[in-house]
């Protein structure tokens, strides 16, 4: 809902917004909520992009967000949405990549920017504070029942998760220390970039 007002902003304002969501160590966040939006013109990841300003594409990324920008110009709607996750950028936390990514946006596209120019949303604690939803609470009710029936049956060691439709024991010694990161060849990713229509903005080694 967030984006989708942002980009409302955008569009009546003739800006280019990026907004930048959770996601220090993956883009899950800034992925499933541009899917669940459908109005992001792009979305950054460090899964894609990298860590390292050189893994960036600048030119892909210039040249597909004014194609976006020129399309709408034409019916006077020359605007764009961006999200990235906080993670996305060459810096080690959220305020250094901010402003790399700023400062890239605005060097890459120069007078290709929308007339409003660039405004920057970071709406990240207001997202994680919305309230929950009916499966929401479905969902964490069922995962605290069986936590507590299973610790109840002797297991011990282990955390409840869902696979597929079904709620499972994963033992802590299989996710201990490890991050989950996007897949970006797997399904979820490419719907992704259909929704936005973007390329790689990974730059080929």
């Amino acid at each position: 809902r967030i984006i989708k007002a942002l980009r409302d902003d955008a569009f009546s304002t003739r800006r280019l917004c990026l907004i930048q969501l959770f996601g220090a160590g993956s883009g899950f966040v800034a992925a499933a909520a541009t899917l669940a939006s459908g109005c992001v013109d792009a979305v950054l990841v460090p899964e894609e992009i990298g860590q390292t300003a050189e893994c960036f594409d600048t030119e892909a990324f210039r040249d597909h967000i004014c194609r976006r920008i020129g399309e709408r110009s034409t019916q006077r709607e020359d605007y764009a949405v961006i999200v990235a996750a906080e993670g996305a950028g060459p810096g080690p936390d959220r305020e250094v990549n901010l402003v790399w990514l700023k400062k890239t946006i605005q060097a890459a596209l120069g007078r290709g920017l929308p007339r409003g120019g660039l405004m920057v949303s970071e709406p990240r604690h207001l997202i994680r504070a919305m309230p929950p939803d009916p499966s929401d609470h479905i969902y964490c009710q069922r995962l605290a029942d069986l936590a507590v029936d299973n610790a109840l049956g002797g297991f011990t060691d282990f955390m409840i998760s869902r696979w597929k439709q079904e709620f499972v024991l994963v033992p802590l010694s299989e996710v201990a220390g490890r991050t989950n990161k996007i897949d970006i060849n797997d399904l979820f990713w490419r719907q992704v970039i259909n929704s936005t229509g973007q390329p790689s903005f990974r730059r080929a080694p």
